[in-house]
């Protein structure tokens, strides 16, 4: 016996143009002798596409269920959970050969049994609906945000916190699914189905609708049973929703049908994405007009402003025969709290709420993150950690490793990590989602996380979340696993530079600097204007070590005599007044060059820091003056670890360090290591070599002159460092 499906009543956005139609089918695995069942599934000859319901099941925690298509092999295996989350019902499958597979695991100890007694069949399309408005200048289109909803036939679309909107009268079907990707259809205008990795199911239980009152609705989308990705993770788009009516030009995109009374008409673009603008006409509190060609099915399609590209409501009904066709608008107040987001201006301390309610099985006993090294027992399942943060740096890239903890039996676990880099209180933005793993018994698992050069600067949200057998979206609540939230401190990865007072000459047409060797520095010059900025040279010395200085003068006629000084800022407080700090002087003298030992006290504040050597005519210069004849010059001094040389001998195999880092723009990084004769290489933080060549010695300088701000990583023999230029 056939019973036609309900919810074919008329509307001003019709659904679907093929007939459909529910068939009795019967299938019982428990009559099976066997822990396997197989059934094949012959359809009528005239049908092209089936869907299963299934009327009982019990798969356990392992066992599966598998349908297949014969047409084009697409398959889809479903857990007992995935089963639920897909409303008792599977993908649609193209053609009319199908079949049915259980599949029954060891480790499942009960009875394991599927009972199906109807199918969904469609059928070619039949009869022509009216059409609204005498030319269709609709054209293709490929918005990765817009799915078409079946099998009611209507549009839904992805907002930024992964929920899923469209029309409230689109809700009359149970075990609906949003498929995103649609193919071209038939010939003769019926639907074809995109592959099983493009199908999520909406989610009865999450629906919230003001219909009929009011024609708008919201649903939760479960994951897709074959990647574990959510939509949004696999679409990677979503809409921006805003709050206004100032719009000049409408678009519609979405699944209208194609009649064919249309001119032109074009079967194949059957209920597949189509898109058309037209101008903005008016709006109330509720409603949205314009006059943007639609046709049934577009129903539940995004309202969206042209020239920002956001939505600004949900397309209802078509009535260009009257001048417009209109919408719910997102200002009503019921539709907005119903999505989630906020008052138009979002509160970053104000989040989705997402949670597991069941941890008595599994829950996040770890997070590594940073300096975040927290454990927990699971709480609730959901726990707000967010008074523990770490800093992190703009174009870092740092390790997160979660931990899970059963209390018995071992289950597949997923996992999911979003940062909020725009600070706008949702995880809904391209790129926050930073770290995902597809359900499996590792522990822990780990990955790395970029932080774009992009992200805003400050404290922002991180969420950790971790869902039996399926990758959780940010705003789910789900069965069973943890959701725990942290704060991330984003930095621009430097302390501020210190400012140092003025110093310099004011004549050097007499004499003048000409070089000065300390460490790695040797550095020749003609004596500019008095005052020389080489802070881009520089020299790494060990506290408790010492090194020679040495200061070469020129005249450029009579030999004066000429007065020396030099400070290093030990504690980079931005000046060189400390005890300690001016550490080489010379009275006045003709010497062709002056020299003495600089000692780094142990006591020294490791890092970067500045280093000052000034030549005054016929007196010792003080650090911040400005004098007649002379010259003063400014270097960088990088303080750390042990002497170069004996820290290298006695390195490890294997070992390298590099200072400083960061480094700033130009100024080289220093290596010291047990690699020399070694091969090494540079690489972005996108993989790409931008450096390479052979390490000479165990203090070896890398030129970074031609790099650009940003995270680098370094490979010398089995070692990987990174270092950050800022």
């Amino acid at each position: 016996m056939l019973v036609f499906f309900a919810n074919l009543q008329a509307w001003s956005q019709t659904p679907l143009n093929d007939l459909v139609e529910k068939v009795n089918f019967k299938f019982d695995s428990k009559s099976r002798t066997t822990g396997n069942s197989w059934k094949d599934v012959q359809l009528p000859t005239n049908a092209i596409y089936g869907r299963f319901i299934i009327s009982k099941a019990n798969l356990g925690k392992y066992s599966k269920v598998i349908f297949t298509s014969y047409k084009d092999g697409q398959q889809q295996v479903l857990t007992g959970g995935q089963l639920r989350e897909w409303g008792n019902s599977s993908a649609y499958f193209n053609g009319n050969q199908l079949s049915v597979q259980v599949i029954q695991d060891s480790r499942d100890k009960g009875h394991v049994f599927l009972e199906m007694e109807q199918m969904i069949v469609g059928y070619p399309t039949r009869g022509i609906k009216s059409q609204c408005g005498s030319t269709d200048d609709r054209i293709p289109s490929n918005d990765a945000a817009v799915g078409r909803i079946v099998p009611v036939g209507c549009t839904g679309w992805l907002i930024t916190n992964g929920k899923m909107v469209t029309a409230g009268h689109c809700t009359g079907s149970s075990a609906q699914i949003l498929e995103f990707n649609v193919p071209a259809s038939n010939s003769n205008g019926s639907i074809v189905h995109p592959p099983v990795k493009d199908q999520y199911p909406l989610l009865t239980s999450s629906l919230q609708t003001g219909y009929p009152s009011e024609d708008w609705a919201v649903y939760n989308l479960g994951t897709n049973s074959e990647t574990g990705l959510t939509a949004l993770a696999a679409q990677n788009k979503s809409f921006n929703v805003v709050q206004t009516n100032a719009a000049n030009t409408i678009r519609i995109t979405g699944f209208g049908v194609e009649k064919s009374s249309n001119n032109p008409y074009n079967p194949e673009r059957n209920q597949t994405q189509q898109t058309h603008t037209g101008p903005f006409s008016s709006a109330t509190g509720t409603k949205l007009y314009y006059a943007t060609d639609t046709e049934g099915g577009n129903s539940g399609s995004p309202v969206i402003d042209e020239a920002t590209g956001n939505a600004i409501g949900v397309h209802t009904h078509g009535g260009c025969s009257t001048g417009s066709n209109s919408g719910t608008n997102a200002q009503l107040q019921s539709f907005w709290n119903a999505m989630g987001l906020g008052d138009g201006n979002p509160d970053p301390g104000t989040y989705c709420v997402s949670k597991g309610n069941n941890v008595s099985d599994e829950y996040i006993s770890k997070v590594v993150f940073g300096s975040i090294n927290k454990s927990s027992d699971g709480g609730n399942g959901y726990s707000d950690f967010t008074a523990t943060s770490t800093d992190v740096a703009l174009n870092s890239t740092t390790t997160i490793s979660i931990t899970p903890t059963w209390t018995g039996t071992q289950y597949n676990e997923a996992y999911s990590v979003w940062i909020d880099f725009n600070q706008d209180g949702d995880f809904g933005d391209a790129g926050e989602q930073v770290f995902t793993k597809a359900a499996s018994q590792v522990t822990p698992v780990t990955g790395n996380i970029t932080i774009p050069a992009s992200a805003k600067e400050g404290t922002t949200r991180m969420r950790v979340s971790m869902k039996y057998n399926a990758v959780p979206t940010s705003c789910e609540t789900f069965t069973y696993g943890e959701v725990e939230d942290y704060t991330v401190n984003i930095t621009n990865g430097t302390t501020p530079a210190p400012t140092y007072c003025a110093s310099k000459g004011n004549n050097v047409s007499d004499e003048y600097i000409s070089k000065v060797v300390f460490g790695s520095i040797n550095n020749s010059s003609d004596g500019s204007n008095g005052y020389t900025d080489f802070t881009s040279t520089s020299t790494s010395i060990a506290p408790g070590s010492s090194a020679t200085i040495t200061i070469t003068p020129t005249w450029t006629g009579t030999v004066y005599s000429e007065g020396y000084s030099v400070w290093i800022d030990f504690n980079r407080d931005g000046d060189f007044t400390d005890a300690g700090e001016q550490v080489f002087t010379q009275s006045a003298t003709q010497s062709t060059s002056v020299s003495g030992t600089i000692s780094i006290p142990a006591s020294a504040t490791t890092g970067a820091t500045r280093m000052r050597v000034s030549m005054k005519y016929n007196a010792v210069p003080t650090s911040c003056e400005s004098f007649t004849y002379g010259e003063v010059e400014d270097y960088t001094v990088n303080i750390g670890g042990a002497s170069v040389e004996s820290a290298a001998k006695n390195l490890p195999a294997e070992t390298v360090v590099l200072y400083p880092s960061p480094a700033k723009s130009g100024q080289n990084i220093n290596m010291r290591s047990n690699q020399a004769g070694q091969v090494y290489t540079v690489m972005s933080a996108l993989g790409r070599v931008v450096l390479s060549g052979k390490v000479s010695d165990s203090n070896f300088q890398i030129n970074t002159s031609k790099l650009g701000k940003g995270l680098y990583i370094l490979r010398v023999g089995k070692s990987t460092r990174k270092f950050l230029i800022d």
